[in-house]
């Protein structure tokens, strides 16, 4: 699906269980998203305390899509950019070449619905992530104008 100037779209209202909580516990974030997850995961980041640290894996179009983010944490960030050469896949292999975060870590994926279940899946069955250090929200599917994340983890 492609959006162009002078497309309508719709905006929809919050979920009811959306949102990340910091909790003092998590020193150590790990995001995984598309261009789609940005905004979230800017305000996860300009949220976190100096005393915590975030790997942050972004898949985008190319460097034209590159923004600053302000945080007080240490703040690993790595662009993943498609440059014209597909779908999302750049976030599964980013995770898959990543040892297991420890139970400090909270794991946030937001990104197209089959991206986020490869992510997730691979959180849960190789890294052994407990499911409420985990959040994965599919915020859009290819092929599906008005997609809703019947498995979305808050």
């Amino acid at each position: 699906m492609q959006a162009k100037a002078g497309d309508r779209f719709e905006i929809s209202e919050p979920h009811p269980r959306g949102g990340v909580r910091l909790e003092p516990h998590h020193t150590h974030y790990l995001l995984f998203g598309d261009e789609t997850a940005l905004p979230a995961m800017a305000s996860i980041l300009e949220a976190l305390p100096a005393a915590t640290r975030a790997d942050v894996f972004v898949e985008i179009e190319d460097r034209a899509e590159e923004q600053r983010i302000e945080s007080a944490a240490a703040v690993n960030l790595q662009w993943l950019c498609r440059d014209g050469r597909g779908a999302n896949s750049r976030l599964v292999a980013a995770a898959r070449a990543m040892s297991a975060p420890g139970p400090e870590t909270l794991v946030f994926v937001a990104a197209e619905s089959s991206i986020v279940q490869a992510v997730r899946y691979h959180a849960v069955q190789e890294w052994r992530v407990a499911r409420e250090n985990l959040h994965a929200a599919g915020y859009w599917k290819r092929g599906d104008a008005d997609h809703r994340d019947k498995e979305a983890t808050a």
